[in-house]
Order: structure tokens, then C-alpha cells, then sequence
């Protein structure tokens, strides 16, 4: 029979279809999915299940990310949300899936006054702190997006090169054919913690030895154009730098090429990468007439090809921090407290405003040190406490109806 199209997914409808993969996708937007899907469908990023989870009448977002962590296709979870109507279940279910090695990458939006207008406007979702979701999600290992392509460039990352990374990388190796884009391509990855260590010695007499001269051989490699002239010799230098033990991962940025060599290049660049053990990314910072180079890297299963070099570098730092976090036992990063085992505020503590009494105990929870004091319910109870602290003491009223003094005309 005929298959029907029962949903909002007009990407669905095109010629291409996804390919199966990695990636589970679950959103609180339709249209957004869609797109998700339409740009995953572009950069050749196989879906497991795409998951738009509508009002969430009676199945949760934790429900679906349950799901996808028991789903053995799944390699990684990328999340749209506005907000958390039970957040015990979601914050359970982050941790299920940062146990079970399955990297979540969240983007909340609500991160101003009017988003978060518009995302109660648009799901009756109350979007809430951005900070208590970031602190959330650091506390169980979940990568915050900083933008929607975070949704993509991270989980094609994971799903393409993960496999290949013995632990996390923090020394990358550079090949380029440009001077200026290998710097650029440096600069990035420097501020996102990585190192560029010049390669060794063994290492730059095998470069020195090839018969094309090249910029340099130090790192970044500057291949300079004369590498048209002999384009096989990619692969050659791709393989020497991917042996030198100084080096965790490989990056090879193109500038924009003439049409025929830049496919050349991409078949060059696909092979090679099926020949090392090493991560192979590829930054193709180009137009549209480098579009059929592009989507060759796309369709390789070994390489994973952006067309910015900050997204390149801070995709590979989402996931380096996230093998960190977990090769440190799933212990909170850094400058984020610990969370206590026996207490667990976003459980334990009430829903709704908080009286100054209740969020005191809770940051004493994260143990943050604050004045003693005692909640006196009558006046022996302020007088028995007073003898307790010593005087002098302050006497300050606590009612659920009254979050703040100046509300009721006090000073």
C-alpha cells in the first residue's frame, strides 16, 4: 500500500530521504524538527528517531529521552526545549543517558524575558532560570547548545569520529592548503583549550621528504598551492601526521577550490580517513560551486565536515568535555558544586517561590555557608532559638505570601 505522510514534516516529502543513524531528536517545536531533520538529511547525520513531542499530554520529554537511551541505534540525543513540567523524570533521565555514554545536547530557549514570553505563548511550556537549567545540565553531563546547528554539528561529531577517539582529544593536527586559514583554523581551537604542538622530528623529515615542497611542516601543515600540482600526496601527508603520537585528532580546512579538484580533494580526503585510526574533520569554508565536494564528505561515514572552523572547534569541545566529565566519574565540572547524595533540591524542595528559610536549606545543602538561624513558629519558639544563637539576633518574618517585604510596606 501507499505510505501516508501523518505529520508535520515537510522534508519528508522531498526526493531525499534520512538515512538511518545515531542521532534521536526530540523537540518541542514541529517546525523546528522539521528543519532539524531537513539540515541533517543535507549533512548526510543518520536519524534514529525524530520526536516532536507535542503538548506532552500524558508522555514527557524525559519519557522520550528514556526511550532513545534504551534504543541500541542510538549514539547520541539532541534536545529542543522550552520548558519541564516534572523535572525529578528529566533530570533522571540526563542521567541515564550520561551513564549509558549517550551525550545529550540540550538547547533551551526562555535564555531572555521576551524568549521566554514567546515559549509560554507557544507551548504554555514556563520556560524558567536559565541558569538553573545550565547548572542542571552540567551537574549530570549534558552539552548546553549555544545554538540550534550545536543540535547537528555535535551529534554528527559523536556519531562519525567518536568511535575513533581513544580519549579525550586535546592535541589537534593541522593540514591546509592555506596559510591564512590554518592560523584562523588555530586560533579557534586555541581558545576552545586545545593544543597545536609542533610535530616531531620523525614526523616532519617524513612531510620534508614528499615529493611536493610545502609551506611548512611544523603544524599547522601549510601544503600552500603547490599541492594542485600533485593532489594524491594529501592522502600521504593526512596518513604521516595521523602516526605521530603527539597528535589526537586531524583537521583539514579548504578554502574554496575550482569544482573538479575540489571533488578530488573530498574522494582524497574520504579514503584517507578509512585508512587511519585518528578523528578526520573537515572545515570546507567555501560557496555553493564546492556544494558536490561538500556533500561527498557529508556522505562518507569517517569524516565529519563542517563549513565554519568555530563550529568545528567547539563541537569537538562539547564532546572532549563530555568524555572528561564522565572519565572523572560523572563529578561536577569545574566551578560547579557537588551534588549531595542524600539531599537533592530540584526533588525535595517545594514547587513554586521559595520563603527565605527554604532557600537558605537548600544552599546549605550545596554547602554554602551562611548565619546560623531557626525557624520560630511562636514566641517561645524566637525566644528558645534566640538563647540558642545568642544575642543579638534579628527576628525576620517568613510567610509564603509574602516573598518580599517591600511588598507589604516594610523596611
Amino acid at each position: 500500500c501507499d505510505k501516508v505522510l501523518a505529520g508535520y514534516f515537510p522534508s519528508l516529502r522531498s526526493g531525499a530521504r534520512p538515512k538511518r543513524g545515531g542521532l534521536g531528536i526530540v523537540t518541542q517545536s514541529g517546525a523546528i524538527g522539521n528543519s532539524l531533520l531537513a539540515r541533517a538529511i543535507d549533512r548526510g547525520i543518520g536519524i534514529s528517531f525524530i520526536i516532536s513531542s507535542g503538548n506532552e499530554t500524558n508522555v514527557s520529554l524525559a519519557d522520550y529521552v528514556d526511550f532513545l537511551v534504551a534504543d541500541p541505534q542510538t549514539k547520541a540525543i539532541s534536545l529542543y526545549l522550552e520548558g519541564v513540567s516534572d523535572a525529578p523524570r528529566f533530570v533522571a533521565a540526563l542521567r541515564s543517558a550520561a551513564a549509558a555514554g549517550k551525550p545529550v545536547i540540550a538547547y533551551k530557549v526562555g535564555k531572555t524575558a521576551q524568549g521566554a514570553r514567546a515559549a509560554l505563548s507557544h507551548t504554555a511550556k514556563i520556560a524558567g532560570e536559565p541558569t538553573l537549567y545550565r547548572g542542571v545540565f552540567r551537574q549530570v553531563g549534558a552539552i548546553e547548545a549555544t545554538r540550534l546547528d550545536d543540535l547537528l554539528d555535535i551529534p554528527m561529531l559523536v556519531t562519525k569520529v567518536g568511535a575513533a577517539l581513544r580519549k579525550p582529544p586535546t592535541t589537534i593536527g593541522v593540514v591546509s592548503i592555506s596559510g591564512g586559514l590554518g592560523a584562523v583554523v588555530t586560533d579557534h581551537f586555541n581558545a576552545e583549550g586545545f593544543d597545536i604542538p609542533t610535530l616531531g622530528d620523525r614526523t616532519r623529515q617524513r612531510l620534508e621528504a614528499l615529493p611536493v615542497k610545502l609551506g611548512s611542516t611544523a603544524n599547522p601543515v601549510d601544503t600552500t598551492a603547490a599541492i594542485q600540482r600533485t593532489e594524491t600526496t594529501i592522502k600521504d601527508i593526512l596518513a604521516i601526521v595521523a602516526a605521530d603520537d603527539r597528535i589526537d585528532a586531524i583537521v583539514f580546512p579548504n578554502a574554496a577550490r575550482f569544482p573538479e579538484p575540489a571533488l578530488n580533494v573530498a574522494n582524497i580526503i574520504a579514503d584517507a580517513a578509512l585508512e587511519t585510526d585518528k578523528p578526520v574533520l573537515s572545515i570546507w569554508y567555501a560557496g555553493q560551486d564546492n556544494g558536490p565536494a561538500v556533500q561527498r564528505l557529508h556522505r562518507s561515514e569517517r569524516v565529519a565536515c563542517f563549513d565554519d572552523p568555530g563550529h568545528c572547534a567547539r563541537a569537538l569541545a562539547a564532546y572532549r568535555d563530555f568524555l572528561l566529565w564522565q572519565r572523572r566519574g560523572g563529578a561536577a565540572r569545574t566551578g560547579v558544586l557537588p551534588m549531595p547524595r542524600a539531599v537533592m533540591p530540584i526533588v525535595a524542595t517545594p514547587r513554586g517561590i521559595l520563603d527565605e528559610f527554604q532557600g537558605k536549606s537548600m544552599l546549605r545543602a550545596y554547602g554554602v555557608p551562611l548565619p546560623a538561624e531557626s525557624l520560630a513558629r511562636s514566641e517561645a519558639d524566637a525566644v528558645s532559638a534566640a538563647s540558642r544563637l545568642g544575642y543579638p539576633v534579628a527576628l525576620k518574618i517568613v510567610s509564603a505570601a509574602i516573598p518580599h517585604k517591600a511588598r507589604v510596606g516594610g523596611g
